[in-house]
């Protein structure tokens, strides 16, 4: 698929799925907004992305926080002059056990998990 001269901003686009969605979107042609909240290892990879040829940049976001969230894609829409396609694809992983003995940290993954998934599409 074409996306030459579309935006694509990806969620939890430092590492793993959403790096390479970055990798793949760029190389079909997209400016390239990837966000995380590890922004030195956001960096590297819009440095890897950036090597390939591929017009990328890295925002250090909390998709837990609504307000930078917002400030965030208009941010990107700023940069790029338009957001076309939003992937949101942060989120914690981890060993997933039904059993936990902690279930406040396993409630307040799954808390985040929603909170992430409302924020980055309302």
């Amino acid at each position: 698929m074409n996306y030459k001269g579309k935006t694509v901003f990806i969620t939890g686009g430092a590492s793993g799925i959403g790096k390479e969605c970055a990798l793949k979107y760029g190389k079909a042609g997209a400016y390239v907004a990837i966000a995380d909240w590890n922004h030195e290892l956001n960096e590297q990879t819009a440095a890897e992305l950036k090597a390939q040829n591929i017009k990328v940049k890295a925002y250090k976001l909390d998709v837990g926080s609504y307000e930078q969230v917002a400030s965030t894609i208009a941010e990107v829409v700023s940069d790029f002059g338009s957001l076309d396609v939003a992937l949101n694809n942060a989120g914690i992983g981890g060993k997933a056990e039904i059993l936990l003995p902690n279930t406040h940290s396993k409630i307040g993954t799954m808390s985040y998990g929603l909170t992430k998934a409302v924020y980055s599409t309302a």
